[in-house]
């Protein structure tokens, strides 16, 4: 793609226990990013950024967390 690359998590509470994988895989100076819905985190953060080719991050919901999404 010729610009950034942004992925909405659902709210943490409407997908209890769920499990996202995200993975970047071009080497373009394109930034992606994850960010949660409605005011939700993850790990604290309003979003996450994938820094480089390859990498990935796993991210999820515990039980009905309101606060949102946790980094494994």
């Amino acid at each position: 793609t010729n610009s950034d690359v942004k992925a909405l998590l659902p709210l943490a509470t409407q997908a209890p226990n769920k499990v996202f994988v995200f993975k970047r895989i071009d080497n373009t100076g394109n930034n992606v990013y994850i960010q949660g819905s409605s005011g939700n985190t993850i790990d604290g953060e309003t979003f996450y950024s994938i820094p480089a080719q390859y990498a990935s991050v796993t991210i999820a919901s515990y039980n009905d967390n309101p606060v949102g999404w946790y980094i494994l």
